[in-house]
Protein backbone atom coordinates (compact mmCIF):
# COMPACT_ATOMS: atom_id res chain seq x y z
CA UNK A 1 0.00 0.00 0.00
CA UNK A 2 1.68 3.29 -0.82
CA UNK A 3 1.10 7.19 0.20
CA UNK A 4 -2.55 7.46 -1.35
CA UNK A 5 -6.36 6.57 -0.45
CA UNK A 6 -8.73 7.27 2.22
CA UNK A 7 -6.91 6.73 5.36
CA UNK A 8 -9.94 5.53 7.63
CA UNK A 9 -10.76 3.25 4.50
CA UNK A 10 -7.65 1.40 4.27
CA UNK A 11 -6.22 1.91 7.39
CA UNK A 12 -8.21 -1.72 9.51
CA UNK A 13 -6.31 -3.22 6.08
CA UNK A 14 -3.23 -1.22 7.14
CA UNK A 15 -2.86 -2.96 11.15
CA UNK A 16 -3.78 -6.12 9.96
CA UNK A 17 -1.11 -6.57 7.74
CA UNK A 18 1.32 -4.53 10.30
CA UNK A 19 0.21 -7.55 12.56
CA UNK A 20 0.98 -10.04 10.27
CA UNK A 21 4.85 -8.44 9.48
CA UNK A 22 5.37 -7.91 12.80
CA UNK A 23 4.10 -10.90 14.84
CA UNK A 24 7.16 -12.60 15.32
CA UNK A 25 9.26 -9.75 16.24
CA UNK A 26 6.80 -9.49 19.13
CA UNK A 27 6.62 -13.11 19.92
CA UNK A 28 10.04 -13.20 20.41
CA UNK A 29 9.65 -10.25 22.68
CA UNK A 30 7.28 -12.05 24.74
CA UNK A 31 9.21 -14.86 25.09
CA UNK A 32 12.14 -13.09 26.45
CA UNK A 33 9.87 -11.51 29.28
CA UNK A 34 8.28 -15.35 30.23
CA UNK A 35 11.44 -16.81 29.98
CA UNK A 36 12.64 -13.82 32.42
CA UNK A 37 9.25 -14.53 34.95
CA UNK A 38 9.88 -18.58 34.66
CA UNK A 39 13.51 -17.61 35.59
CA UNK A 40 12.22 -15.45 38.87
CA UNK A 41 9.79 -17.91 39.79
CA UNK A 42 11.94 -21.17 39.58
CA UNK A 43 14.43 -18.92 41.81
CA UNK A 44 12.18 -17.88 44.28
CA UNK A 45 10.92 -21.68 44.50
CA UNK A 46 14.03 -23.27 45.38
CA UNK A 47 14.05 -20.46 48.63
CA UNK A 48 10.69 -21.20 49.31
CA UNK A 49 9.78 -17.71 48.51
CA UNK A 50 6.91 -16.12 46.25
CA UNK A 51 7.91 -13.86 43.03
CA UNK A 52 5.59 -11.81 41.84
CA UNK A 53 6.04 -11.77 37.88
CA UNK A 54 2.79 -10.15 37.23
CA UNK A 55 4.65 -7.10 35.44
CA UNK A 56 6.40 -9.38 32.87
CA UNK A 57 3.38 -11.29 32.17
CA UNK A 58 1.32 -8.23 31.48
CA UNK A 59 4.23 -6.68 29.26
CA UNK A 60 4.62 -10.12 27.35
CA UNK A 61 0.64 -10.49 26.72
CA UNK A 62 0.51 -6.93 25.69
CA UNK A 63 3.51 -7.47 23.11
CA UNK A 64 0.84 -10.32 21.63
CA UNK A 65 -1.97 -8.31 21.54
CA UNK A 66 -0.46 -4.56 20.82
CA UNK A 67 -1.88 -4.03 16.86
CA UNK A 68 -5.24 -6.02 17.97
CA UNK A 69 -5.20 -3.28 20.99
CA UNK A 70 -4.84 -0.45 18.63
CA UNK A 71 -7.58 -1.77 16.24
CA UNK A 72 -10.00 -1.39 19.45
CA UNK A 73 -8.63 1.37 20.75
CA UNK A 74 -11.21 3.63 22.95
CA UNK A 75 -13.90 1.09 21.85
CA UNK A 76 -13.95 0.25 25.79
CA UNK A 77 -14.25 2.86 28.19
CA UNK A 78 -13.28 2.91 31.45
CA UNK A 79 -15.75 3.82 34.49
CA UNK A 80 -14.14 5.70 37.04
CA UNK A 81 -15.80 6.31 40.32
CA UNK A 82 -14.25 8.54 43.37
CA UNK A 83 -15.36 6.40 46.56
CA UNK A 84 -15.04 10.25 48.51
CA UNK A 85 -17.98 11.72 47.06
CA UNK A 86 -19.88 9.06 44.84
CA UNK A 87 -18.86 10.79 41.28
CA UNK A 88 -19.17 8.14 38.35
CA UNK A 89 -17.52 9.73 34.85
CA UNK A 90 -16.43 7.55 32.06
CA UNK A 91 -13.44 7.95 29.85
CA UNK A 92 -12.10 5.88 26.77
CA UNK A 93 -9.70 3.01 27.21
CA UNK A 94 -6.79 4.21 25.01
CA UNK A 95 -4.28 1.77 24.18
CA UNK A 96 -1.12 4.53 24.23
CA UNK A 97 0.63 2.73 21.42
CA UNK A 98 2.03 5.51 20.03
CA UNK A 99 3.92 3.66 16.94
CA UNK A 100 0.96 2.54 15.44
CA UNK A 101 -2.26 4.10 17.04
CA UNK A 102 -2.21 7.94 15.17
CA UNK A 103 -4.82 9.10 17.96
CA UNK A 104 -2.66 7.86 20.99
CA UNK A 105 0.65 9.35 19.09
CA UNK A 106 -0.77 12.75 19.03
CA UNK A 107 -2.23 12.80 22.84
CA UNK A 108 1.16 11.63 24.20
CA UNK A 109 2.81 14.36 21.89
CA UNK A 110 -0.06 17.02 23.13
CA UNK A 111 0.75 16.06 27.27
CA UNK A 112 4.51 16.22 26.43
CA UNK A 113 4.23 19.70 24.58
CA UNK A 114 2.40 21.25 27.68
CA UNK A 115 4.75 19.46 29.85
CA UNK A 116 7.68 20.80 27.56
CA UNK A 117 6.45 24.68 27.96
CA UNK A 118 6.27 24.16 31.52
CA UNK A 119 9.77 23.63 31.79
CA UNK A 120 10.76 25.79 29.59
CA UNK A 121 9.21 28.54 30.55
CA UNK A 122 10.68 27.63 34.40
CA UNK A 123 14.05 27.66 32.98
CA UNK A 124 13.89 30.80 31.01
CA UNK A 125 12.92 32.63 34.21
CA UNK A 126 16.05 31.70 35.98
CA UNK A 127 18.19 32.21 33.46
CA UNK A 128 16.45 35.57 33.02
CA UNK A 129 16.38 36.29 37.08
CA UNK A 130 20.27 34.87 36.78
CA UNK A 131 21.30 38.23 33.99
CA UNK A 132 22.27 35.14 31.47
CA UNK A 133 20.11 36.26 28.86
CA UNK A 134 22.06 39.46 28.39
CA UNK A 135 25.82 40.51 27.46
CA UNK A 136 28.75 38.88 25.41
CA UNK A 137 28.17 35.64 26.17
CA UNK A 138 24.27 35.27 26.70
CA UNK A 139 22.55 32.10 26.65
CA UNK A 140 19.63 32.10 23.78
CA UNK A 141 17.17 29.16 23.08
CA UNK A 142 18.24 27.17 19.87
CA UNK A 143 16.51 24.70 17.63
CA UNK A 144 19.33 21.96 16.48
CA UNK A 145 17.99 19.58 13.91
CA UNK A 146 20.92 16.60 13.42
CA UNK A 147 20.42 14.73 10.02
CA UNK A 148 22.57 11.97 8.35
CA UNK A 149 23.46 11.35 4.81
CA UNK A 150 21.76 8.91 3.00
CA UNK A 151 23.74 5.68 1.80
CA UNK A 152 21.61 3.00 0.03
CA UNK A 153 23.74 0.41 1.64
CA UNK A 154 21.62 1.20 4.69
CA UNK A 155 18.33 0.11 4.67
CA UNK A 156 15.65 1.23 7.31
CA UNK A 157 16.51 -0.43 10.51
CA UNK A 158 20.40 0.27 10.06
CA UNK A 159 19.60 4.37 9.62
CA UNK A 160 17.72 4.21 12.96
CA UNK A 161 19.84 2.07 14.41
CA UNK A 162 23.31 4.26 13.38
CA UNK A 163 21.30 7.38 14.66
CA UNK A 164 20.38 6.07 17.97
CA UNK A 165 24.39 4.85 18.92
CA UNK A 166 24.99 8.42 17.57
CA UNK A 167 23.33 10.32 19.89
CA UNK A 168 24.86 9.40 23.24
CA UNK A 169 28.47 10.24 21.26
CA UNK A 170 27.59 13.45 20.57
CA UNK A 171 25.95 13.94 23.98
CA UNK A 172 29.28 13.12 25.47
CA UNK A 173 30.83 16.14 23.26
CA UNK A 174 27.98 18.57 23.93
CA UNK A 175 28.24 17.95 27.58
CA UNK A 176 32.44 17.98 27.56
CA UNK A 177 31.83 21.59 26.07
CA UNK A 178 29.53 22.73 28.61
CA UNK A 179 31.38 21.77 31.61
CA UNK A 180 34.16 23.80 29.48
CA UNK A 181 32.15 26.67 29.67
CA UNK A 182 31.49 26.64 32.82
CA UNK A 183 27.83 26.01 31.87
CA UNK A 184 26.79 22.81 32.39
CA UNK A 185 24.58 23.40 35.62
CA UNK A 186 22.82 26.24 33.90
CA UNK A 187 21.74 24.65 30.43
CA UNK A 188 19.30 22.51 29.58
CA UNK A 189 17.79 20.92 26.55
CA UNK A 190 14.97 18.25 24.58
CA UNK A 191 15.68 15.89 21.69
CA UNK A 192 13.56 14.21 20.25
CA UNK A 193 13.78 11.25 17.26
CA UNK A 194 11.63 11.68 14.13
CA UNK A 195 11.32 9.34 11.01
CA UNK A 196 9.99 10.27 7.73
CA UNK A 197 10.18 7.98 4.72
CA UNK A 198 12.69 10.25 2.93
CA UNK A 199 13.40 10.91 -0.84
CA UNK A 200 14.68 7.47 -1.20
CA UNK A 201 12.03 5.77 0.69
CA UNK A 202 14.09 3.93 3.25
CA UNK A 203 13.84 6.35 5.47
CA UNK A 204 15.13 9.54 7.12
CA UNK A 205 15.56 9.30 10.67
CA UNK A 206 16.63 12.93 12.23
CA UNK A 207 17.22 15.02 16.03
CA UNK A 208 15.03 17.36 17.05
CA UNK A 209 17.00 19.46 19.80
CA UNK A 210 16.09 22.52 21.94
CA UNK A 211 18.43 23.61 24.44
CA UNK A 212 18.98 26.88 26.33
CA UNK A 213 22.59 27.54 26.01
CA UNK A 214 25.41 29.50 25.19
CA UNK A 215 26.86 30.73 21.88
CA UNK A 216 27.08 27.34 19.70
CA UNK A 217 30.01 27.05 17.24
CA UNK A 218 28.72 25.64 13.88
CA UNK A 219 31.59 24.33 12.85
CA UNK A 220 31.79 22.48 16.46
CA UNK A 221 28.31 21.02 16.40
CA UNK A 222 29.00 19.47 12.52
CA UNK A 223 31.99 17.78 13.77
CA UNK A 224 30.76 16.46 17.10
CA UNK A 225 27.66 14.99 15.20
CA UNK A 226 30.63 13.80 12.46
CA UNK A 227 32.84 12.07 14.51
CA UNK A 228 29.21 10.55 16.28
CA UNK A 229 28.16 8.67 13.00
CA UNK A 230 31.44 7.26 12.35
CA UNK A 231 32.23 6.30 15.81
CA UNK A 232 28.36 4.66 15.44
CA UNK A 233 29.54 2.58 12.51
CA UNK A 234 29.28 5.36 9.86
CA UNK A 235 32.09 5.09 8.48
CA UNK A 236 32.20 6.61 5.35
CA UNK A 237 30.14 9.11 6.42
CA UNK A 238 30.47 12.91 4.49
CA UNK A 239 29.77 16.05 6.08
CA UNK A 240 26.29 15.85 7.87
CA UNK A 241 24.14 18.20 7.70
CA UNK A 242 23.21 20.26 10.51
CA UNK A 243 20.94 23.18 11.41
CA UNK A 244 21.27 25.37 14.16
CA UNK A 245 18.80 28.54 14.65
CA UNK A 246 18.39 30.47 17.17
CA UNK A 247 14.59 30.57 18.66
CA UNK A 248 12.95 34.01 18.12
CA UNK A 249 9.37 32.71 19.30
CA UNK A 250 10.29 30.09 22.59
CA UNK A 251 7.11 29.01 22.78
CA UNK A 252 6.44 28.06 19.34
CA UNK A 253 9.50 25.88 19.68
CA UNK A 254 7.36 23.00 21.14
CA UNK A 255 5.40 22.71 18.51
CA UNK A 256 8.76 21.82 16.33
CA UNK A 257 10.49 19.95 18.42
CA UNK A 258 7.39 17.81 20.34
CA UNK A 259 6.52 16.63 16.60
CA UNK A 260 4.47 12.96 15.88
CA UNK A 261 7.15 10.41 17.42
CA UNK A 262 7.05 8.65 13.74
CA UNK A 263 4.79 9.31 10.80
CA UNK A 264 2.73 6.40 9.25
CA UNK A 265 0.63 9.17 7.66
CA UNK A 266 1.91 11.03 4.49
CA UNK A 267 -0.27 13.59 2.54
CA UNK A 268 -3.77 11.58 3.69
CA UNK A 269 -2.30 8.13 2.62
CA UNK A 270 -0.22 5.18 4.77
CA UNK A 271 3.24 4.00 4.30
CA UNK A 272 3.41 0.69 2.76
CA UNK A 273 3.27 -1.67 6.00
CA UNK A 274 6.24 -3.94 4.84
CA UNK A 275 8.30 -0.51 5.62
CA UNK A 276 6.37 0.89 8.73
CA UNK A 277 7.09 -2.57 10.00
CA UNK A 278 10.66 -2.07 10.23
CA UNK A 279 10.36 1.09 11.36
CA UNK A 280 8.48 -0.09 14.65
CA UNK A 281 10.50 -2.75 14.64
CA UNK A 282 13.74 -0.34 15.56
CA UNK A 283 11.99 1.92 17.81
CA UNK A 284 9.33 -0.24 19.97
CA UNK A 285 10.79 0.28 23.57
CA UNK A 286 13.28 2.97 22.45
CA UNK A 287 13.19 6.37 24.03
CA UNK A 288 12.83 8.49 21.12
CA UNK A 289 12.27 11.25 23.71
CA UNK A 290 15.12 12.49 26.06
CA UNK A 291 15.68 15.75 28.12
CA UNK A 292 18.75 17.17 30.08
CA UNK A 293 18.50 15.97 33.94
CA UNK A 294 15.83 17.51 36.43
CA UNK A 295 14.43 19.25 32.97
CA UNK A 296 11.09 17.75 32.60
CA UNK A 297 10.53 17.41 36.35
CA UNK A 298 10.05 21.11 36.56
CA UNK A 299 6.73 20.63 34.75
CA UNK A 300 3.58 20.61 36.00
CA UNK A 301 1.98 16.91 36.32
CA UNK A 302 -1.61 16.76 35.11
CA UNK A 303 -3.61 16.17 38.82
CA UNK A 304 -4.54 12.03 39.12
CA UNK A 305 -6.92 13.17 42.25
CA UNK A 306 -10.94 13.48 41.75
CA UNK A 307 -11.29 16.90 39.81
CA UNK A 308 -14.66 17.20 42.17
CA UNK A 309 -13.08 16.49 45.52
CA UNK A 310 -9.67 16.76 45.14
CA UNK A 311 -9.50 13.03 47.01
CA UNK A 312 -6.49 11.69 45.47
CA UNK A 313 -5.96 7.38 45.57
CA UNK A 314 -9.40 6.84 45.98
CA UNK A 315 -11.10 5.74 42.65
CA UNK A 316 -12.38 2.50 41.88
CA UNK A 317 -11.87 2.15 37.98
CA UNK A 318 -14.46 -0.66 35.38
CA UNK A 319 -13.56 -1.15 32.59
CA UNK A 320 -16.43 -1.27 30.42
CA UNK A 321 -16.04 -3.45 27.51
CA UNK A 322 -18.44 -3.44 24.17
CA UNK A 323 -21.34 -5.90 23.83
CA UNK A 324 -19.57 -8.91 21.81
CA UNK A 325 -22.11 -10.89 19.72
CA UNK A 326 -23.18 -14.20 21.21
CA UNK A 327 -20.64 -17.30 19.96
CA UNK A 328 -21.92 -21.21 19.26
CA UNK A 329 -21.78 -23.24 21.32
CA UNK A 330 -18.57 -25.85 21.64
CA UNK A 331 -20.05 -28.91 20.60
CA UNK A 332 -18.43 -31.98 22.34
CA UNK A 333 -16.11 -32.95 19.57
CA UNK A 334 -14.34 -29.22 19.97
CA UNK A 335 -14.60 -29.76 23.67
CA UNK A 336 -12.38 -32.87 23.47
CA UNK A 337 -10.16 -31.27 21.37
CA UNK A 338 -9.03 -28.16 23.59
CA UNK A 339 -8.52 -30.87 25.79
CA UNK A 340 -6.06 -32.57 24.03
CA UNK A 341 -4.83 -29.60 22.79
CA UNK A 342 -3.76 -28.03 26.59
CA UNK A 343 -0.87 -31.02 26.89
CA UNK A 344 1.64 -28.71 24.18
CA UNK A 345 0.25 -25.13 24.73
CA UNK A 346 1.84 -22.25 22.56
CA UNK A 347 2.97 -19.33 24.45
CA UNK A 348 0.32 -17.18 23.73
CA UNK A 349 -2.73 -19.44 25.04
CA UNK A 350 -0.37 -20.05 28.40
CA UNK A 351 -0.19 -16.27 29.13
CA UNK A 352 -4.12 -16.58 28.51
CA UNK A 353 -5.11 -19.57 31.04
CA UNK A 354 -3.92 -19.30 35.07
CA UNK A 355 -3.87 -22.29 37.32
CA UNK A 356 -6.71 -22.56 39.62
CA UNK A 357 -4.96 -24.12 41.94
CA UNK A 358 -2.57 -20.85 43.39
CA UNK A 359 -4.65 -18.34 40.53
CA UNK A 360 -1.27 -16.86 40.29
CA UNK A 361 0.57 -18.31 37.33
CA UNK A 362 0.50 -19.17 33.17
CA UNK A 363 0.54 -22.93 33.05
CA UNK A 364 4.33 -24.23 31.98
CA UNK A 365 4.76 -25.78 28.62
CA UNK A 366 3.63 -29.23 30.12
CA UNK A 367 0.55 -27.56 31.09
CA UNK A 368 1.62 -27.82 34.85
CA UNK A 369 1.67 -24.38 37.03
CA UNK A 370 5.39 -23.92 37.76
CA UNK A 371 4.28 -22.85 41.53
CA UNK A 372 2.38 -25.73 42.57
CA UNK A 373 2.38 -28.20 39.99
CA UNK A 374 -1.73 -27.86 39.48
CA UNK A 375 -2.84 -29.57 36.06
CA UNK A 376 -6.13 -27.80 36.10
CA UNK A 377 -6.48 -24.65 33.52
CA UNK A 378 -9.25 -21.56 34.33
Amino acid sequence: MNATGSYKEHRPEWLRSLDRRTLRFREQKASRLEAIAQARQKKAAEAGQFADVRWHRSRAEGQLHRIERVARCSESKLELECMACGVVENKPARCRCGLACVSCRGRIAMEKRSRFRDAREIVVEAARRAGLLIGYKRYSEKLVTLTMPHDHCHGIRERIDIVRKAWPKFLKRFNGWLRKEGALDRSHWYRTLEWTPGSDGQGHPHLHIWTLCPYLVMNDVVAWWHSALIAAGFTDSPRPSVNVQEVSNGPSAALEVIKYLTKDIVSGGLIDPAKYALVYEALDGTRVTQASRGFMALAKREATGCQHCGAQKMCRVTVLHPQAPPQPSMDAENQQTQRSDQSSLSLHERLKKTCSGCGLSPVGEDGKCPACGASKLK
